[in-house]
């Protein structure tokens, strides 16, 4: 139960005014100090009588003061059942029930923004996805919940449950927005667009349906010369194994595959503003099924993982037993980095089997991590560390 204030009932509610006039030893007092003689007044007696005066006057201005604020009487306070925006009901007696919106860890959110290209003009017809941050803590490959395209002037508008980031799938600066409350100036910025087809085949050329792959491209901020890398998709070919990007970025494009329990990706680069198609070839891949653990040999939960190899990488998390899958090409060097919250990192690198040795079982164990004090003396830059056991 939640208790609200508000007007009390004023009557008898100033302490001053009942400490005067429900104890009848102050009156007494009050009527004693202004009652006045015709007997010689002791100076001592004259003061006291000042002050019971002063006294009064204090108290009466104290009351006035405290009688003519207005506070609301308490109210219970109680959720309504079946309401869809979690507002809350407050109940005095017969009285109405007064909407109170409440804060909650998923809520809708109203976004809306522009995408347009540097040079100021719309781009129409791009797709602005939104990935809750509920999704992150779920899969490391989050899926986009809500898609709008952009309109003829470049707008875009749409209701998400957030709180999430939103981005441009074919790529924007920045790389996305993280929003956690309604807004509607967001705005998305990119160079010119070029249209390129893919198409994707497996290892022995014959169209691969239901592929996901995603390209990184390298984009300079604004007029500076600092050059940002930026990540684009998901994209999915279809049942020819095919997949049009109508707003491809113009420039090098490298493509990888955007899920780790697929084909391995052969490394493919290619200019969009010199090729208006391209053809992903799947390689032939091993399977890899790891496992991540400490020290001790005990697995570690949601480890992140980011594997690389050639001109592929794959970002993936161990599961609640420590453990991960993934494609990778066979007889080829593999480069695993680890990140944990409690054992730190670690960087390895493997050669992968080949084809006819079967599954790839690897152990990724973490090093031991012991606390370091870096002891400097004010007078030296010659700094000496000490390791606890």
């Amino acid at each position: 139960m939640v208790y609200e204030s508000g007007p009390r009932n004023r009557t008898g509610r100033c302490l001053l005014g009942r400490l005067v006039g429900a104890s009848p030893i102050p009156l007494v007092w009050f009527r004693a100090g202004l009652s006045f003689s015709s007997q010689a007044e002791h100076p001592l007696s004259r003061r006291r009588k000042l002050g019971w005066a002063l006294l009064l006057v204090i108290a009466f201005l104290v009351c006035g003061q405290m009688l003519s604020s207005t506070r609301a009487p308490l109210r219970d306070v109680a959720i309504e059942e079946g309401s869809e925006e979690g507002s809350i009901g407050a109940r005095q007696g017969a009285g109405s029930a007064l909407p109170i919106r409440t804060t909650r860890s998923a809520e809708l959110l109203q976004l809306a923004g522009e995408v347009r290209t540097t040079d100021g003009a719309p781009v129409v017809d791009v797709q602005v996805a939104f990935r809750s941050l509920a999704q992150f803590e779920e899969t490391a490959e989050p899926e986009p919940s809500t898609i709008a395209r952009t309109d003829a002037d470049g707008h875009f508008s749409l209701q998400v449950e957030g709180p999430g980031t939103l981005s441009v799938l074919e790529g924007a600066t920045p790389s996305f927005h993280l929003v956690d409350t309604s807004r509607l100036d967001l705005l998305f910025e990119r160079e010119a667009s070029c249209a390129l087809d893919v198409t994707v085949v497996d290892s022995e050329g014959r169209p691969r349906s239901g592929y996901r792959f995603a390209f990184s491209y390298s984009q300079s901020t604004g007029s500076s010369a600092v050059v940002s890398m930026h990540t684009s998709g998901p994209y999915e070919s279809d049942v020819d194994g095919r997949a049009r990007l109508a707003h491809a970025p113009c420039g090098e494009l490298q493509f990888t595959s955007a899920a780790s329990s697929q084909e391995a990706l052969s490394p493919t680069l290619v200019d969009t503003l010199l090729d208006q198609s391209v053809t992903l070839q799947l390689g032939t891949s091993v399977s890899v099924e790891g496992v991540v653990v400490d020290p001790e040999g005990a697995p570690i939960a949601e480890a992140g993982l980011w594997v690389r190899w050639g001109g592929s990488h794959v970002d993936m998390a161990t599961d609640g037993a420590g453990r991960f899958t993934l494609e990778v090409p066979p007889d080829e060097e593999i480069r695993f980095s680890v990140f944990t919250s409690d054992h730190g990192s670690i960087h390895q690198q493997h050669r992968s089997p080949a084809m006819d040795d079967g599954p790839w079982v690897l152990e990724l164990e973490m090093f031991t991590v012991r606390p370091i004090t870096a002891l400097c003396p004010e007078d030296g830059p010659a700094c000496r560390r000490e390791e606890e056991p």
